[in-house]
């Protein structure tokens, strides 16, 4: 497919919380379940796709978002269901829901939760319509979450088609980096993709070793890769906008 822009929309700025310092994510994250009335859902098979590409994915994205700080994540398996009885929603509602999926399974609030929007729900503060692919933010209790509309169906872990790994990494390396969602520090995927106009990507093979000719999102049909990762920018360019190819498409430390 062509490039497409992964545009985000950070609703944190109206919700600012203060800490006394910076720290990174060290937690757990946790892939909800959505089934909305008329059992509107992203189907099972392609959620533990989701989660499978992830378990791929983290440590490289640790890895590069060390460059921020020590940081450390690992992936829950286990889908969490949730019911919600609307199907057109916004952040608050979702924060609510967020809120109550935490209490009931007791998931602490230094975890984080994943939210993967189907075709046909919408949240009005991040409508897919508009342009709006994902965005990370935290609850009143402090726990992080991650929300990702998907753009198709029928997913894959090198996700060829383009319909939901490049979102759900760039959420997960931001909330990694600014878990509190109170721009303590940088958005660090914003210089690299959507936001500024690029989109830059990193390709690793089976053996999650980076492939050195990374591309950007307009790859040919029979590029080698395993799974990819949304650029993460080098913090001397975070300020940038967009940030230089070698300050996103690199080897994680």
């Amino acid at each position: 497919m062509g490039t497409r822009i992964c545009k985000t929309r950070e609703i944190k700025e109206a919700k600012v919380r203060a800490v006394a310092a910076a720290r990174l994510f060290s937690g757990t994250i946790h892939f909800v379940s959505l089934t909305f009335p008329n059992g509107l859902s992203v189907s099972n098979s392609d959620l533990q796709t989701a989660i499978q590409y992830l378990v791929k994915a983290a440590p490289e994205i640790s890895r590069y978002c060390s460059a921020y700080g020590n940081n450390s994540l690992s992936i829950n398996q286990n889908l969490i269901p949730f019911s919600p009885n609307v199907v057109n929603y916004n952040d608050a509602t979702l924060e609510n829901w967020a809120e109550n999926i935490a209490q009931l399974n007791s998931i602490p609030t230094n975890d984080c939760l994943v939210f993967l929007n189907p075709q046909g729900a919408i949240n009005s503060d991040a409508d897919a319509s508009k342009g709006v692919i994902g965005y990370h933010n935290v609850t009143q209790s402090g726990m992080p979450y991650c929300f990702v509309n998907v753009l198709g169906t029928g997913f894959t872990i090198d996700d060829r088609a383009d319909v939901y790994a490049v979102a759900l990494s760039h959420e997960v390396a931001e909330m990694i980096v600014d878990p509190q969602a109170n721009l303590s520090e940088p958005e660090c995927c914003d210089p690299c993709a959507g936001n500024c106009s690029v989109d830059f990507r990193n390709f690793f093979d089976s053996n999650s070793n980076w492939i050195s000719q990374s591309r950007s999102s307009a790859f040919p049909p029979n590029f080698p890769y395993a799974f990819l990762i949304e650029g993460i920018v080098m913090p001397p360019s975070a300020k940038d906008c967009p940030a230089p190819s070698q300050s996103c498409q690199y080897s994680p430390p």
